[in-house]
């Protein structure tokens, strides 16, 4: 019989650190960039010397939609899986997340096939951060939802 609840108190220190710890964090950025610096999200995709890297204030919509989904990650990642042990909870929001992640990595390598920039020779600090960062967070998802290190001996505690 599968197990569909566990102890957040054997939850594995990466898993730990990341799901329940960085991951709101990132989110309030992606919120505070939505909402307040839009040019600051463009300017981590876009290098400054391209033309489109000013926002349009017709674009305003789809900033604050994006700051919308980053205060709805936040609040998952904050309460929901505090307030939760249902592993299949976990699992269906941890693998929705790497989805996203996933997308966001291919939309990021198409932007640079458009900007000519897809050789890593070419990256910037924040090109190199954007794809690591999110790139780990969908390998750390994926091993989740696959049951890595979930197994009875666990690492870390929660108190």
């Amino acid at each position: 019989m599968a197990i569909t609840t566990f102890s957040r108190d054997r939850l594995p220190l990466p898993y730990w650190l990341w799901f329940l710890w960085i991951d709101p964090v990132l989110s309030l950025t992606g919120v505070y960039g939505g909402l307040f610096a839009p040019q600051l999200l463009l300017l981590s995709y876009i290098p400054a010397d391209n033309p489109n890297v000013v926002p349009n204030p017709a674009h305003a919509m789809i900033f604050n939609q994006l700051a919308g989904f980053f205060f709805l990650t936040f609040t998952l990642s904050t309460f929901m899986l505090r307030s939760t042990s249902d592993l299949v909870v976990w699992k269906y929001y941890q693998g929705a997340i790497a989805v996203v992640d996933v997308i966001i990595c291919v939309a990021t390598c198409l932007a640079f096939v458009d900007q000519g920039r897809l050789s890593p020779t070419m990256w910037r600090a924040e090109d190199w951060f954007g794809l690591l960062c999110t790139g780990m967070c969908a390998v750390l998802r994926v091993a989740f939802v696959l049951g890595v290190g979930l197994g009875g001996d666990s690492k870390r505690k929660t108190n």
